[in-house]
């Protein structure tokens, strides 16, 4: 292991916590985030955001590994509040525009690792944080995606189809999200 670690420095960079400073910037593919932390003696941790500022309060008896971890989840849910309406604005336009307006019941944005997206039979789609560092194809290629299983619920050839009829540079997306999509992390 620390053998790869020495050949590769990027898995170095991927694997060791990141402990967020004043003034660390956060880069989606559309904003910028600045990010400000403050230690308190507050039993929780918690994050506002004002404009493209994440104010972090942490809790400065948790160790350097869940500073690391909380921090991350609180910039991820601030990052989705603020690019929920955007996210929801371009999935209703791809829907509207390709799909004849199909029924979603929601749309969240999740901070996983394990997927990109995912859509429920119950029309619930899911977006994961680490799309909104992507470039705007992607988006859209991980919009269609997840509408698209709105008429198949599956990987059939005829969901293909319809992914394709869409977005017929699909193949694009998916080779880009091979080449770069573990650098969709902060």
């Amino acid at each position: 292991l620390v053998e790869q670690f020495e050949k590769d420095p990027s898995l170095q960079e991927r694997f060791t916590p990141k402990i967020y400073k004043n003034g660390d910037e956060v880069k989606t593919y559309f904003e910028v985030y600045s990010v400000f932390v403050k230690r308190s003696q507050r039993a929780t941790s918690s994050a506002k955001i004002e404009q493209n500022v994440i104010f972090i309060n942490l809790n400065q008896q948790i160790s350097l590994l869940e500073e690391s971890k909380t921090s991350k989840m609180l910039i991820a849910r601030m990052i989705a509040k603020k690019e929920h309406p955007r996210v929801l604005s371009r999935i209703n336009e791809i829907n509207e525009k390709y799909f004849g307006n199909l029924t979603i019941s929601g749309v969240r944005i999740k901070n996983n690792s394990s997927n990109w997206g995912s859509c429920s039979m119950y029309g619930n789609i899911n977006i994961s944080t680490k799309t909104l560092f992507a470039p705007a194809f992607v988006q859209d290629y991980i919009f269609v995606h997840e509408l698209s299983h709105r008429l198949e619920m599956n990987h059939s050839a005829k969901y293909w189809k319809i992914v394709e009829q869409v977005m017929p540079g699909y193949k694009q997306a998916e080779k880009w999200i091979k080449l770069h999509g573990k650098e969709c992390d902060f």
